[in-house]
Protein backbone atom coordinates (compact mmCIF):
# COMPACT_ATOMS: atom_id res chain seq x y z
CA UNK A 1 0.00 0.00 0.00
CA UNK A 2 1.31 3.55 -0.98
CA UNK A 3 0.65 6.47 1.34
CA UNK A 4 0.89 10.71 -0.10
CA UNK A 5 3.45 12.07 2.54
CA UNK A 6 3.41 16.19 2.91
CA UNK A 7 6.77 17.69 3.83
CA UNK A 8 8.22 21.07 4.14
CA UNK A 9 11.51 21.31 5.46
CA UNK A 10 14.42 19.24 5.48
CA UNK A 11 12.69 16.36 3.30
CA UNK A 12 12.32 18.66 0.61
CA UNK A 13 15.70 18.14 -0.23
CA UNK A 14 16.52 15.19 -2.28
CA UNK A 15 19.65 14.04 -1.60
CA UNK A 16 18.13 13.86 2.23
CA UNK A 17 15.15 11.80 0.99
CA UNK A 18 17.71 9.42 -1.31
CA UNK A 19 19.46 8.98 2.12
CA UNK A 20 16.05 8.49 3.87
CA UNK A 21 13.98 6.55 1.35
CA UNK A 22 16.97 4.53 0.13
CA UNK A 23 15.69 5.96 -3.59
CA UNK A 24 14.79 8.52 -5.50
CA UNK A 25 11.38 9.80 -5.47
CA UNK A 26 9.65 12.01 -7.53
CA UNK A 27 8.14 14.76 -5.94
CA UNK A 28 4.85 17.25 -6.58
CA UNK A 29 4.47 20.34 -5.37
CA UNK A 30 1.38 21.31 -3.14
CA UNK A 31 0.28 23.72 -0.22
CA UNK A 32 -0.58 23.15 3.20
CA UNK A 33 -3.75 25.98 3.88
CA UNK A 34 -4.46 27.07 7.46
CA UNK A 35 -1.05 26.11 8.79
CA UNK A 36 2.19 28.15 8.94
CA UNK A 37 5.76 27.26 9.52
CA UNK A 38 7.65 27.69 12.13
CA UNK A 39 10.66 26.65 14.64
CA UNK A 40 10.06 23.33 16.24
CA UNK A 41 10.76 24.25 20.36
CA UNK A 42 13.43 21.42 20.71
CA UNK A 43 15.06 20.93 17.26
CA UNK A 44 15.36 24.25 16.97
CA UNK A 45 17.47 24.37 13.57
CA UNK A 46 14.25 21.95 12.07
CA UNK A 47 10.74 23.54 10.89
CA UNK A 48 7.40 22.59 12.09
CA UNK A 49 4.17 23.67 11.50
CA UNK A 50 1.24 24.80 13.34
CA UNK A 51 -2.31 25.80 12.76
CA UNK A 52 -3.09 29.24 11.65
CA UNK A 53 -5.94 29.91 9.62
CA UNK A 54 -4.36 33.05 8.01
CA UNK A 55 -1.44 30.98 6.24
CA UNK A 56 -0.16 28.60 3.95
CA UNK A 57 2.78 26.07 4.13
CA UNK A 58 4.07 25.36 0.58
CA UNK A 59 5.93 21.79 0.27
CA UNK A 60 6.02 18.98 -1.63
CA UNK A 61 4.01 15.61 -1.67
CA UNK A 62 5.42 11.65 -2.77
CA UNK A 63 4.51 8.58 -2.47
CA UNK A 64 5.64 5.94 -0.05
CA UNK A 65 5.18 2.33 1.13
CA UNK A 66 4.74 1.25 4.34
CA UNK A 67 8.36 0.15 4.89
CA UNK A 68 9.30 3.10 3.75
CA UNK A 69 7.09 5.44 6.18
CA UNK A 70 8.57 3.62 9.18
CA UNK A 71 11.98 5.00 7.80
CA UNK A 72 10.43 8.12 7.67
CA UNK A 73 8.92 7.96 10.76
CA UNK A 74 12.75 6.82 12.24
CA UNK A 75 14.14 10.26 10.77
CA UNK A 76 11.23 12.34 12.16
CA UNK A 77 12.03 10.58 15.78
CA UNK A 78 9.34 10.82 18.59
CA UNK A 79 9.71 14.74 18.76
CA UNK A 80 7.15 14.47 15.61
CA UNK A 81 3.64 13.12 15.45
CA UNK A 82 2.18 12.43 11.87
CA UNK A 83 -1.31 14.00 11.55
CA UNK A 84 -3.62 13.83 8.38
CA UNK A 85 -4.09 16.47 6.10
CA UNK A 86 -6.35 17.91 3.32
CA UNK A 87 -4.15 19.69 1.07
CA UNK A 88 -4.90 22.17 -1.57
CA UNK A 89 -5.16 19.95 -4.39
CA UNK A 90 -7.43 18.18 -2.58
CA UNK A 91 -5.44 15.53 -1.81
CA UNK A 92 -5.66 13.84 1.80
CA UNK A 93 -1.55 13.11 2.67
CA UNK A 94 0.04 12.52 6.59
CA UNK A 95 2.65 15.34 7.48
CA UNK A 96 4.69 15.40 10.48
CA UNK A 97 4.34 17.80 13.55
CA UNK A 98 6.10 18.63 16.50
CA UNK A 99 5.05 16.13 19.37
CA UNK A 100 2.94 17.22 22.17
CA UNK A 101 4.52 15.81 25.06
Amino acid sequence: METLVFVYGSLTEPSLRLVVLGRDIETKIDVLKGYEKTLHTYFQVYPTIKENPNESVFGETFSVTDKELERLDRYETKEYDKIQVKLDSGRDALTYIEAKH
